[in-house]
């Protein structure tokens, strides 16, 4: 399965549509867009070949994880695509035997891109926060590990705070 991006006009019509992915699966989680129109979309990679191109980390896990250690580790990922659906650039959140996905992302007033997510390793989970400039560098990496299971997050920004919610 690949992540699907489409963009329809005011009156419901298909004005593009496309696949974001590698050779496993990707579940497309969230989106934002910027002034321009153009997209950023945030979600869970197992591909090892996921299209990492022009952003600040390139390189996904690999690795399994899970119970029976066969399952394919995820990364999280953002990724800018233009108003015409063309790739900008890509990068990804994750390495090793550590699951991660992101499920928010938003932009704030100085057209950076923030994403929301969890990472697992070794049992325990964590909400990470992850901050990149426009053009896809990563400005800030924060983690904060949780007292409890998380399965699913949902994030807001008032361009001052980040709101999450969810089970946590």
């Amino acid at each position: 399965y690949s992540a699907g991006l489409a963009v329809f006009s005011s009156t419901g019509a298909l004005l593009w549509s496309s696949y974001l992915g590698g050779s496993n699966e990707e579940n497309g989680c969230g989106i934002a867009l910027d002034g321009s129109g153009n997209c950023f979309v945030t979600g869970r990679t197992t591909s090892t070949d996921f299209p990492t191109s022009g952003g600040f980390d390139k390189a996904e896990g690999g690795s399994t994880c899970g119970i029976t250690g066969i399952e394919p580790c995820g990364d999280a990922f953002v990724t800018k695509v233009s108003a015409v659906g063309v790739l900008l650039w890509s990068s990804a959140i994750g390495s090793g035997a550590t699951t991660v996905g992101a499920s928010g992302v938003w932009r704030d007033l100085l057209g950076h891109v923030h994403l929301v997510g969890i990472a697992e390793a070794a049992g325990s989970r964590s909400v990470f926060i992850a901050e990149y400039s426009a053009d896809g560098e990563r400005q800030r990496l924060v983690i904060h590990p949780l007292t409890s299971p998380a399965s699913s997050l949902t994030s807001v920004c008032d361009d001052i705070h980040f709101y999450i919610t969810g089970e946590m």
